[in-house]
């Protein structure tokens, strides 16, 4: 645990590739030891110590699937008798890895997380727990919400050392300009996050230069988009124990499909189905949506109604809007379906699609669409 306990407690002023460096050769000995203290109740507190401390780890490498497993199994053990700050910090660590998963159920987590942090006064995981609440409240539309969130989580974080949280408030300004098409803002906050992260050799580098990438893709910059895009992906796949490409390469390949070069849009587009597959780290509604755009666009037009209808389901299901950098190819995506299948053929596909399970709509895409060839020419719309 004290070894956990150090990793933690360094996490904020030590430059990324030198804390994985330090700390990644420990993991084994993370889930002999998680494992252990869950195979007994009578070891239940050590598993939460652990955990609480631990999970920083499997988040930063990211295992997140794996990290999720985890506390699936330990939160339920929380009680009156675990002590506030270690509930606290394992609640702060659950909902970011929902978030991190779409699952809905972090939001909860999160205001648990805070309101226990302000129980101990515990300011920085106060700032955590209500950042987390803010961008689940971006991603399902409550803007002016998750920007009272992040304002107040800036005020707790003030004067702090913490330059990594810090960080992570600076991005998060820009995802609520973007998402409100506040151009100038969104680019200023990017900017600012940028530049802190590459002092502090942050892995959420490549993650900053995605969303920068689609604040100029969103601007009709396509070319720009496209070169932020690809330096994403050098940064990312230069970082090792770190994966932000599965979500860099959906990403590039829906700005591809825009600009028209299918060929290399569907290489990227395997690239991140690979990724979600072996890794699970990154949200699957990114990585799905652009293979129904592609499949419609190269004339699959049932299997595309039939992907969009999950992709649409899901996103009910998780109260996640789109992202606005996704509205493009979904909208040109609807247009093309709406025009070459009847009305109610359309609603059929896309309700049988709706009905899918994640692995199911994956397993779709992996035997029906991973190696097929185009129809016919890409559609086009007006």
């Amino acid at each position: 645990i004290e070894v956990f306990d150090e990793a933690e407690r360094c996490w904020e002023e030590t430059p990324d590739p030198d804390w994985i460096a330090h700390y990644q050769p420990e993991l084994d000995n993370l889930r002999s030891a998680l494992d252990w203290a869950l195979a007994a109740p009578g070891r239940r507190q050590i598993g939460l110590d652990l955990a609480a401390s631990g999970c920083v780890l499997l988040r930063w490498l990211p295992l997140i699937a794996e990290g999720r497993t985890y506390l699936d199994r330990l939160i339920p053990l929380l009680d009156a008798e675990t002590p506030t700050a270690t509930a606290a910090r394992l609640l702060n660590h659950a909902a970011v890895f929902c978030l991190l998963l779409n699952d809905p159920k972090g939001l909860a987590l999160a205001e648990r997380a805070a309101a226990l942090c302000r129980e101990h006064d515990d300011r920085p995981g106060s700032a955590t727990a209500l950042a987390t609440v803010a961008q689940f409240e971006i991603g399902q539309g409550r803007h002016a919400e998750a920007k009272d969130h992040l304002l107040e989580a800036q005020h707790l974080l003030a004067g702090s050392p913490l330059k990594k949280s810090q960080l992570r408030l600076s991005a998060m300004f820009g995802l609520v300009a973007n998402y409100i098409n506040d151009v100038p803002n969104a680019r200023r906050y990017y900017f600012e996050a940028l530049e802190v992260a590459r002092t502090l050799r942050s892995r959420t580098e490549a993650a900053i230069l995605t969303n920068l990438g689609n604040v100029e893709y969103l601007s009709g910059n396509i070319d720009q988009a496209i070169e932020l895009m690809r330096t994403a992906l050098k940064r990312s796949s230069s970082q090792p124990g770190y994966n932000h490409g599965g979500h860099a390469s959906a990403t590039l390949g829906e700005f591809l499909i825009a600009k028209g070069e299918f060929a290399e849009a569907r290489a990227q587009l395997e690239v991140a189905l690979s990724i979600l597959i072996e890794a699970r780290n990154y949200p699957a509604l990114a990585c799905l949506q652009p293979w129904a755009g592609l499949a419609g666009l190269e004339g699959r037009l049932a299997e595309a109604a039939q992907l969009i209808g999950f992709v649409d389901a899901e996103r009910e299901r998780c109260g996640q809007l789109l992202y606005p950098g996704e509205r493009p190819l979904y909208d040109r995506l609807m247009r093309i379906l709406e025009a070459g299948l009847p009305p109610t053929e359309l609603e059929a596909w896309k309700a049988e699609g709706a009905g899918w399970s994640e692995a199911e709509a994956i397993a779709f895409i992996t035997n029906r669409l991973l190696h097929a060839q185009a129809s016919e020419d890409p559609a086009e719309t007006t």
